[in-house]
């Protein structure tokens, strides 16, 4: 970034006001020059917009304001007033009215001399010009990418890139090796979108596990380190409209990994869906004015346990799941710490591990997996992701057995139902005929209230009618997923219902009631 030595003599006149020909366009010229030199003002979106640092030194864009471009002018130029005397034209220092400022920033010839920003990274990217691939780095504008950092090392051989990647997600226990895979494909799809290298869009990166603890923010932060970044939080707790609200800010200030953290309950935005597939965005942060984004360049993540999709908003999503280590699980340590600091404090050679393998892709053609393509909805991220995957880097397919684990996401019953099963294995409750009493009540002992079907958050079993409601939205509830089978499988779940005898409470003999058990299956 440059810095402006020059005294307040030394500096070039901005004449703003008085009887010059083409005013605006003149004074608009010299602003959008001697500001554009500074490093610190650019255009992004539509908007005028200046380069600032949080405490932290982390870079992000604020819009810039008519107030606040004459505070940045009087530190790069004189700005001048010109006045007819005697025949002569006359210059005296005058302070522009916001109006005027306005004019200058709205002039086309203002404009054109500001480079256009299109995302900010605080590492190096991979960026393609003319049919070559470059770094942007060093706090430089290329393809619209502005860069921090310093080039990383790249590996001499796609297997030690590979071995890296396995370094990173090595105390994970994948539910599939397709699980795996897709855990791989994340750092290099965040590579592939923030350098304009995919050519499409990317599927939101999605987490769950099979209890808390289980590391899935922490799956997020790996792959977002490896690129000196903090993805920004997008907090559902007070409703859609509020984490609508925080999501247009931050894509305002030019945050470029979005992350939606532990999401519970229904997910349904007409907004986020179009932001996944439209190719402009209106952005909109409080109180503010709409400013077009380039969604193509974000990406999304998400953690949940039981989130309730929509059907297009499941078909966007690329589901990671793991499982929680055992007690007795040894995770690595490093002189920096554990595998988080040991990413961080050599943020710059995992960095390197994934462009190595970007640049073979490239070398390749950048080739895809046709038959991916009809795996998922994002047909240009299935194929190139699913092609680097398996023959680049010798993995299994990241496609194996997803169809079951995406009619779930989209299917509040069926997710609902699994997370049951993991709670009654968790109490030692598989591989018994439970009655809807004994699996609610398990479910309260356990502290999963929100599992309870019906009740609302102020409710246990044993408000008024509660448990009465709770049993009846059970049986429906049941009753949707047994409609055509008596045993159903959910990815690892099975459930079988069956019907026993049991003794009524008031003598009169025998009444028959639906049983359930649930088992585990081994993962694939």
């Amino acid at each position: 970034m440059l810095e402006n030595t020059a005294t307040p003599s030394e500096r070039p006149n901005i004449i703003h006001d008085g009887p010059v020909d083409n005013l605006i366009g003149e004074a608009g010229k010299q602003a959008g020059l001697l500001l554009g030199q500074t490093g610190r003002v650019f255009i992004y979106g539509d908007q005028i917009v200046e380069l600032v640092y949080d405490r932290n030194g982390k870079p992000s864009l604020k819009l810039l304001i008519a107030q606040r471009m004459i505070g940045l002018l009087n530190q790069v130029a004189r700005l001048l007033k010109a006045k007819e005397k005697s025949g002569e034209l006359i210059l005296e220092p005058k302070v522009p009215t916001e109006t005027r400022i306005r004019q200058l920033m709205e002039s086309d010839e203002f404009r054109k001399e500001l480079e256009t920003v299109v995302l900010i990274s605080q590492s190096p990217l991979l960026t393609e010009v003319d049919g070559k691939l470059v770094f942007a780095c060093g706090g430089t504008v290329v393809n619209g990418i502005l860069a921090f950092g310093e080039e990383p090392p790249v590996p001499n051989t796609i297997q030690e890139a590979k071995e890296m990647l396995e370094l990173m997600f090595k105390d994970f226990q994948f539910k599939t090796k397709a699980d795996r895979s897709r855990a791989f494909a994340s750092p290099i799809t965040i590579a592939l979108v923030l350098g304009d290298l995919l050519k499409g869009r990317a599927a939101i990166d999605l987490t769950e596990a099979d209890g808390s603890q289980a590391g899935k923010g922490y799956r997020a932060k790996l792959c977002n380190a490896t690129f000196n970044q903090s993805a920004t939080m997008i907090n559902f707790g007070k409703g859609m409209g509020s984490a609508v609200e925080s999501f247009d800010t931050a894509l305002v200030r030019g945050e470029n990994m979005l992350q939606f953290d532990n999401v519970r309950g229904s997910i349904n935005s007409q907004k986020f869906e179009t932001f996944m597939t439209e190719d402009n965005y209106q952005a909109r942060p409080a109180y503010g004015r709409f400013i077009s984004i380039d969604p193509s360049r974000t990406l999304i993540s998400m953690t949940s346990n039981n989130a309730e999709m929509t059907r297009d908003l499941a078909n966007r999503c690329a589901a990671v799941r793991i499982l929680k280590q055992p007690m007795e699980y040894v995770f690595q340590s490093f002189p920096e710490g554990d595998m988080l600091d040991h990413v961080r404090a050599n943020q710059p050679k995992f960095l390197g591990a994934v462009c190595r393998i970007v640049q073979e892709w490239h070398d390749r053609g950048c080739p895809h997996d046709d038959k991916a393509k009809t795996k998922h909805d994002f047909r240009v991220w299935a194929s190139t992701l699913n092609y680097i995957v398996t023959e680049i880097l010798g993995a299994p397919s990241m496609f194996d057995g997803y169809e079951e684990v995406r009619e779930r996401l989209y299917n509040p019953d069926l997710n609902w139902a699994r997370e049951v099963g993991l709670a009654l294995s968790k109490a030692a409750k598989m591989d018994t005929k439970l009655r809807s009493d004994d699996i609610l009540k398990t479910l309260e002992e356990l502290d999963l209230t929100e599992l309870i079907p019906g009740l609302k958050e102020y409710e246990d079993l044993h408000t008024d009618n509660a448990f009465r409601k709770a049993k009846c939205v059970f049986g429906k509830k049941m009753k949707r997923l047994f409609k055509d089978t008596e045993c159903l499988s959910i990815e690892d779940i099975q459930i079988s219902k069956t019907q026993r005898s049991f003794k009524r409470r008031d003598g009169r003999g025998e009444r028959r009631l639906h049983v359930y058990c649930f088992e585990l299956t081994e993962a694939a």
